[in-house]
């Protein structure tokens, strides 16, 4: 028989019965670490930018030197110049980018991993509105109670993908 889910059934899926839900908080710990993993990699891109941005401009020096000494064209200096600037312009978007990613991770550490590790205390502590926004993420569709057993129709296709 299936019924709507209340508040007592919620208490009891969560608190009692130790959150058994349809996904492995071990698992998802090991995808933030993973994650972890990526944004350092991410970290040694932006400072391959750096390096790379540094060495634009000490040629961008050169060249003013070169068209000063008169030893370059000015058509030949003003095509140089336009090419490394426009490289400049690029590296500069893709370490703005890398600055978003780095600040939004940053924030899920300090939050959403503490969440993950202590889902069971943050759903004890939270208020009714907090508890369903929380099952609402978790679980896509409306959770079912079937046999005593707490289930949903599918998995929420982000998590169940990160927490295999």
């Amino acid at each position: 028989m299936v019924r709507a889910i209340s508040r007592r059934v919620l208490e009891f899926i969560f608190v009692e019965n130790s959150f058994n839900a349809s996904f492995n908080i071990r698992n998802c710990l090991q995808g933030v670490q993973m994650g972890k993993a990526l944004v350092g990699q991410i970290l040694k891109r932006a400072q391959t930018l750096n390096e790379n941005i540094a060495r634009q401009n000490d040629r961008m020096e050169n060249l003013q030197d070169l068209m000063l000494d008169e030893k370059l064209s000015l058509s030949d200096y003003t095509n140089m110049k336009q090419r490394i600037e426009k490289d400049n312009t690029m590296m500069e978007i893709e370490l703005e980018e890398i600055r978003s990613v780095k600040s939004n991770w940053e924030k899920f550490l300090s939050k959403g991993v503490h969440l993950l590790a202590d889902l069971k205390g943050y759903y004890r502590k939270s208020d009714l509105k907090q508890k369903k926004q929380l099952l609402s993420s978790i679980f896509p569709d409306k959770l079912q109670i079937l046999k005593n057993k707490g289930r949903t129709i599918r998995a929420h296709e982000a998590l169940r993908s990160r927490c295999r």
